[in-house]
């Protein structure tokens, strides 16, 4: 068994190249997302939002990052979500998309996480206001999608958050949406 220190530390060591990698990522979605977002869905303690854009190329490489949905979760004073790796307990988010014909299932590039301590436990997470971007390879003509999207809201107890997002997909990001509870 490994100490406890020497564990954190390991966690530590893990979650630093991670974070930075993420915030890297999230420099590149603006402070202020454009267009209009799928949402408010009101979730137990928080709301949803859905933002969806063309991300483009990216000066500096010339790579097409094709096409990005940002999961925007506002979360009520005092309470979390979690990480891809919740840490001691926890479950990290689901997600379900049914998209239209010629759309790539999308990849989560998961934001770095904060340390949640909970004695004797520790969790990773967030708080707050969090933005949890879906990466599409490849886009193709217009359609309608749908996404199952499914978190847990924790502070003492955890309650499961449950939204359904669906919308039009426009090729140039004209997009016709309505949102689903």
């Amino acid at each position: 068994s490994i100490p406890r220190k020497d564990n954190a530390r390991m966690q530590d060591r893990f979650i630093a190249p991670i974070a930075l990698i993420s915030v890297l990522y999230l420099l590149l979605i603006p402070a202020k997302i454009a267009g209009n977002p799928l949402g408010p869905i009101e979730t137990p303690h928080g709301v949803a939002y859905l933002h969806l854009e063309n991300a483009g190329k990216d000066s500096r490489t010339t790579v097409d990052h094709g096409f990005r949905a940002i999961l925007e979760i506002q979360l009520v004073e005092g309470w979390h979500t979690y990480w891809k790796n919740p840490g001691d307990s926890g479950s990290p988010l689901q997600h379900s998309w049914n998209l239209p014909m010629g759309w790539s299932q999308p990849y989560l590039l998961w934001p770095g996480p904060e340390r949640i301590p909970s004695d004797p436990l520790m969790t990773y997470g967030y708080e707050g206001r969090v933005l949890i971007p879906f990466l599409f390879d490849q886009k193709a003509g217009p359609g309608f999608f749908g996404v199952n999207m499914e978190w847990l809201e924790c502070a003492e107890i955890c309650i499961p958050a449950r939204v359904q997002f669906k919308g039009r997909l426009q090729p140039n990001l004209s997009i016709q949406g309505s949102d689903i509870w």
